[in-house]
């Protein structure tokens, strides 16, 4: 499962931790309660179920799932060391991203057990950074971990999550999309390609802009959102990017949900903006 969201499902789900004004909005929006009093931080749609994950800045990590015909969510677990900010299933095993690059990984998620890291793998000096995006396909995994103001660091797996190659970009990464061979990273001032499996990655100029997510649905037609809330969309795989939304000056943007010529755009205090048409006409 890529990260191109049903669009309906994620413009729901996405108000699970805003409070906003149902009457904004002529697309329907509800708000979720979770059984966990602390933040939603990612979504995951695994088959014909969700998952939320998240937790408080420096207080444990939880798991919440729900049937996506239901939208009633139950707690899997509460006892994760750190807060979690990402999610994926890989090769029958689910993964879970959270501070300090602690990474869980299991067929489980009831008794999903820390990864500890192979000392040929750790960064020692990135050690209290978040991991913040992952992205993966039948070939392998991709993470990116970076906190602000900070070096980051990307890691890449192909034997199914066993040992893993990392990188050390001189910028924070915020985002990674993996898609029909190719592989990006993205993040405070940076944005990078690769023929995913290769192992090598070209750096990309975008004018040092700030991006926090990204989605591509072939190689070729992609989309990034900057922290301002401006939105890009490339037709060559990232070499050239046009903007499809030039407002900036919002709310820090946080993650994108496109599905055709939808896009919704999710920031801060719960500020959501979105474009049914391709990003001509924009609503908040």
């Amino acid at each position: 499962m890529n990260k191109v969201l049903p669009f309906l499902s994620i413009a729901v789900l996405l108000t699970i931790s805003a409070s906003c004004k149902k009457a904004a909005f002529d697309i329907p929006l509800e708000r979720i309660d979770l059984p966990v009093d602390a933040d939603a931080r990612c979504l995951y749609i695994h088959g014909d179920s969700i998952f939320v994950a998240g937790g408080n800045v420096d207080q444990t990590g939880f798991i919440a799932g729900s049937a996506l015909d239901e939208l009633s969510f139950q707690l899997q677990r509460s006892d994760l060391k750190r807060e979690l900010y990402s999610f994926a299933y890989h090769k029958e095993r689910w993964y879970a991203g959270g501070d300090s690059l602690l990474v869980y990984r299991g067929r489980e998620l009831s008794s999903m057990p820390q990864y500890y890291w192979n000392r040929a793998d750790w960064v020692s000096d990135l050690s209290n950074h978040p991991i913040r995006d992952m992205a993966q396909d039948s070939t392998g995994i991709l993470m990116v971990a970076g906190r602000k103001l900070a070096f980051g660091v990307l890691y890449q797996s192909f034997d199914d999550g066993g040992s893993w190659s990392p990188l050390e970009p001189e910028n924070e990464l915020r985002c990674a999309a993996i898609q029909d061979g190719l592989a990006w990273v993205a993040g405070n001032g940076i944005l990078m390609r690769s023929q995913w499996g290769s192992g090598a990655w070209e750096r990309l100029a975008l004018n040092d802009r700030y991006i926090t997510d990204l989605h591509f649905e072939s190689a070729s037609d992609g989309w990034a959102l900057i922290e301002d809330g401006h939105v890009l969309q490339t037709s060559d795989g990232g070499t050239t990017w046009q903007e499809v939304r030039k407002k900036g000056g919002m709310s820090f943007m946080y993650r994108m949900a496109t599905e055709g010529a939808s896009i919704l755009c999710v920031g801060e205090a719960g500020m959501l903006s979105y474009t049914t048409n391709e990003g001509m006409d924009w609503k908040s």
